[in-house]
């Protein structure tokens, strides 16, 4: 069983990436296609899979809201 720790960044002034889920050394984005194909080897074929997501914050860090965009997280 695989480990993986990601950053989530919820930022609703971005049209492009809301929910951004990243890797906190590389800064890539999460691949679960690859995270499972590494567990299951890489062996070709299909597979029916189950992932369990389990979300626990270790750190909050709030974003500072400049008060003109505040109209705009509300709407």
């Amino acid at each position: 069983m695989t480990n993986k720790h990601f950053v989530l960044t919820i930022d609703p002034a971005d049209a492009w990436e809301k929910f951004a889920l990243r890797d906190p050394l590389s800064h890539e984005q999460a691949d679960f296609a690859k995270l499972a194909a590494s567990e299951i080897g890489n062996e070709p074929g299909q597979y029916l899979i189950e992932i369990k997501v389990q979300v626990s914050v270790l750190e909050s860090v709030p974003k500072q809201v400049d008060p003109e965009m505040e109209s705009v997280i509300a709407a």
